[in-house]
């Protein structure tokens, strides 16, 4: 007997953000280009992580120094994994697979 499988949406996180961007587009697009202003919320983004892993590594009583160092390697690898799916999807560098997609 063959199991039924549930189908997979089509509607993925890159489809949602391009909807947002196009949104977007209509909204501000003649006022400020859209792929500055997505960059701009993946940077912001990537702060928020570099702060959050900052914060969590002085609970562990890590020196400032290779907290720094850690919390602005993360955030680096955060910004580009994020700006490849996001900002640049027609041509990605490398190909991620974050969580089964």
């Amino acid at each position: 007997m063959n199991a039924v499988r549930s189908p997979k949406s089509k509607l993925d996180s890159v489809a949602l953000w391009d909807y947002a961007m196009l949104l977007l587009d209509k909204r501000i697009g003649r006022f400020v280009p859209l792929r500055l202003l997505a960059f701009s919320i993946v940077g912001v983004m990537g702060a928020a992580v570099h702060i959050a892993v900052l914060a969590l590594l002085f609970q562990f009583h890590l020196a400032f120094a290779k907290g720094q160092a850690i919390a602005t390697l993360c955030a680096m690898t955060f910004n580009f994994a994020v700006n490849n799916i996001f900002t640049y999807p027609k041509s990605l560098s490398i190909e991620f697979t974050i969580l089964g997609n």
